[in-house]
Formats: structure tokens, C-alpha cells, sequence
């Protein structure tokens, strides 16, 4: 006979998983694969960074889609620059290896993050890149490998931590 979950058992068993997703990271590149990206391929990094600075009215750039600082609806006639301009983000994506795009975010001005790796849905979500910031960031930590738990916890669900790599350059973990 088979088995039917309730709706409220159903959702135990995904908070179940996203908790295990959370704090296992599986599939996240180790700080070590992304500090060694990092040091291979910082040229493009900085190119990606140098382009974002050009285009900073475009406050997410991904290769599906783009947000404005003034519209972030999609789709849109005005995706913020050139189809030109836009496959080159998405050539210098493939070439990096970054999964979810970059983004200039208001609640850390004069950054801009590349996502490397990110992974979820609508329960949780984590993302691990890089960070070029002209400020200092913080919380620094001495290892993204393992989200404290206890800050995700303290911040209601929502937690980002960084690693500083060199001046201006942090590693950053996100998990919501």
C-alpha cells in the first residue's frame, strides 16, 4: 500500500534536507579549489570587476538575465548594455567557471560579488564566489568550509561570512 505524506510532513522532510544541504555543503568548491581559482585565473577576475565597474547601473548580471538599479523585472527590452556586451560576461563566465553571474548589491556598496557556485531553491539557498570590495567586510572567518551554524541561526535564517584573500579580495559564503 503505498504511503501518502501529509503536506506537513512533507514540508519536515524538505527542511530535513535544506538543513543537511546547509550544513554539509555538498557540491561547494572548498575554500582551498576557490583561493587556487582565485590565484590562476585573477586576471579574469579583475577584467570581470573592471567590466561591472563600467556597467554599474547593472546590478545583477547572470546568463539568463539582468536587473537593473532602477528595474529589476524580467523580461525586459533594456537589459542595461549591448547583446555584444552581455555575451561577453557570459564567454568570461564560462572561461571563470562561475555559476550564478555577478551582482552589486546596496547593503555592501562598492562591492561587487561573483558567484561561483550557489545552489537551492526556495527553502535554502548557499552561494560561495568572490568578493572585490574597496571596504573592509565583515564577519571575516579563517574558513568558509564550515557555516557556523550558529550565526545562520542568530541572523533568522540569512548569514553571509567572508575570508580575506589579499587586498580588496575576500571569498564569501551565503546561506539562506
Amino acid at each position: 500500500m503505498p504511503v501518502h505524506r501529509t503536506s506537513s510532513s512533507a514540508l519536515k522532510l524538505d527542511l530535513v534536507i535544506a538543513f543537511l544541504i546547509l550544513t554539509c555543503g555538498c557540491g561547494m568548491p572548498s575554500d582551498s579549489h576557490l583561493r587556487e581559482k582565485f590565484a590562476h585565473e585573477r586576471s579574469g577576475f579583475v577584467e570581470l570587476v573592471r567590466m561591472s565597474n563600467q556597467d554599474e547601473h547593472v546590478t545583477v548580471i547572470s546568463r539568463d538575465f539582468t536587473y537593473l538599479d532602477t528595474d529589476a523585472s524580467w523580461p525586459r527590452k533594456n537589459i542595461g548594455f549591448s547583446e555584444e556586451r552581455w555575451n561577453e560576461y557570459r564567454r568570461m563566465f564560462r572561461k571563470l567557471g562561475i555559476d550564478g553571474g555577478l551582482a552589486r548589491r546596496t547593503d555592501y556598496p562598492s562591492t561587487v560579488f561573483i558567484n561561483v557556485y550557489g545552489s537551492g531553491g526556495v527553502l535554502a539557498s548557499s552561494e560561495k564566489g568572490l568578493v572585490y570590495s574597496d571596504r573592509l567586510l565583515s564577519p571575516l572567518v579563517s574558513s568558509l568550509d564550515a557555516f557556523p551554524r550558529e550565526l545562520y541561526e542568530k541572523q533568522k535564517g540569512h548569514a553571509i561570512i567572508f575570508e580575506r584573500l589579499e587586498d580588496n579580495w575576500y571569498m564569501y559564503r551565503e546561506e539562506y
